[in-house]
């Protein structure tokens, strides 16, 4: 790369990073590509290391849903009113034959009346906007520039064969993965249909009893007794006892009794800011940052030891590992997964591999990405928000399968169902995790 070049990359960089110090880090994920612009040609960037004379054979990319309104809402009168234009257009359907759809005479639309919501306006708790909706469509056109272009692994045209999503049953990351594939292939590349006909997508996902694309205690109880004993601790006493002030400081500002998590009270900050709305009064933003660290520490303190991060994940890391082994038998020649899930999707997961530096921010995502040299040799890149990890246990970021078969298996729970089994009884159900 000769020298313009890279102070053309550099301004773009800058320009990028002034744009969002506007608003805190959790508003908005980096892309893994510079989308083409005036401004910006994503052909500068080298958005995968050490990839000369090697071809990408698969991806399997786990994504954060984009922006939306808070999970929690002090109901006080103090937030301004949430407008929400992002709305789903649906149709009932009786069979899952036929990948087109015929003759479409109404389609539904589901609107939030206003003044009946939990919060001030128009949207429900925990709405994808209309922005985190076309940040997945930027998403998904980062990884078309990528993954189409760079690279090309997929096809300039929807070939339904080259892709597999799966979401959690939640409407936020559902229409994530929607502007996630939109992006990927925007109208005109979703090949060639019948007149009046629609393609058909499917997205896979399942009972929330049994997802394991997050934390879920259903499926492995003994995670209840580690929360417990967490929490029972003179490590959070002295935790609860430092931020004491803090909740209190607060709760008067709120106007409320009681806080809630220190979860739910940073994403109801950031999420006032990341829409441009003024803090309650009394919110300073030393109060949000000191509030952030707590909640930081307090997840990463309820994942630990080890062994509740990899019990809490290992079932989820499972399907990607198998993913890889399955494509590189021929058992399955999917080229691309899509996993829509949450920060708490995100996050554990990166934690397993020893990444816990801060919280994943909306539209965040990290690739499983497979190459192979031309005497069929494999290697496996972990990216995490566009950067490349170098996974613990391997030469390089450009790991050899073997190593890193090594190191994923070593985090992988033997035994799973038996070690999921309480040490003694519990009442305990549900989530439990902030």
């Amino acid at each position: 790369m000769n020298e313009f070049k890279v102070l053309l990359l550099l301004i773009c960089v800058i320009s990028i990073t002034v744009t969002q110090s506007q608003k805190p880090f959790y508003c908005q994920a980096p892309l893994p590509v510079f989308i083409k612009n005036i401004e910006c040609d994503h052909s500068l960037s080298n958005p995968s290391e050490n990839t000369n004379g090697l071809t990408l054979k698969m991806v399997q990319v786990v994504t954060r849903h984009g922006d939306r309104t808070p999970l929690y809402s002090t109901m006080n009168g103090l937030m301004d009113e949430w407008n929400c234009t992002l709305g789903s257009y649906m149709l009932p359907s009786q069979g899952n034959n036929g990948e087109t759809l015929n003759n479409v005479d109404l389609l539904y639309r589901k609107v939030y009346l206003p003044g009946r919501e939990y919060l001030p306006g128009n949207c429900s708790l925990g709405q994808l906007t209309a922005l985190g909706y076309q940040q997945h469509i930027n998403l998904g056109q980062a990884f078309r520039s990528l993954y189409v272009y760079k690279y090309a692994l997929l096809s300039e045209t929807l070939d339904e064969s080259e892709i597999w999503v799966r979401s959690t049953d939640v409407p936020r990351t559902l229409q994530s993965a929607q502007g996630h594939l939109t992006g990927l292939y925007p109208p005109g590349t979703t090949g060639e249909t019948g007149q009046n006909s629609v393609n058909i997508i499917d997205i896979f996902t399942m009972d929330s009893y049994f997802e394991n694309m997050e934390p879920n205690n259903n499926l492995c109880p003994i995670l209840v007794q580690y929360y417990y004993n967490n929490t029972d601790s003179q490590t959070y006493y002295q935790f609860n006892k430092e931020n004491y002030n803090l909740k209190k400081e607060i709760e008067q500002a709120l106007d409320i009794n009681k806080a809630p998590d220190w979860s739910d009270l940073m994403d109801l900050f950031f999420a006032t800011q990341c829409h441009g709305f003024d803090l309650p009064p009394g919110i300073t933003e030393s109060v949000v940052n000191a509030t952030y660290q707590a909640s930081l520490w307090e997840n990463n303190y309820l994942l630990s030891p080890s062994i509740v991060n990899r019990l809490s994940m290992s079932t989820f890391f499972e399907e990607i590992i198998n993913n890889i082994e399955e494509f590189i038998s021929g058992n399955i020649t999917t080229k691309y997964f899509i996993f829509s899930g949450h920060d708490d999707t995100v996050g554990p997961l990166m934690m397993l591999f020893g990444i816990d530096q801060y919280w994943p921010p909306y539209a965040s995502h990290v690739e499983f990405e497979l190459w192979e040299d031309d005497n069929s040799n494999k290697f496996i890149q972990l990216k995490y928000n566009g950067v490349s990890i170098e996974v613990s246990g391997c030469s390089s970021t450009m790991c050899p399968i073997d190593e890193f078969f090594e190191t994923a298996y070593s985090i992988l729970v033997p035994d799973y169902s038996d070690a999921c089994q309480p040490t003694s009884s519990s009442n305990e159900s549900g989530s439990v995790w902030p």
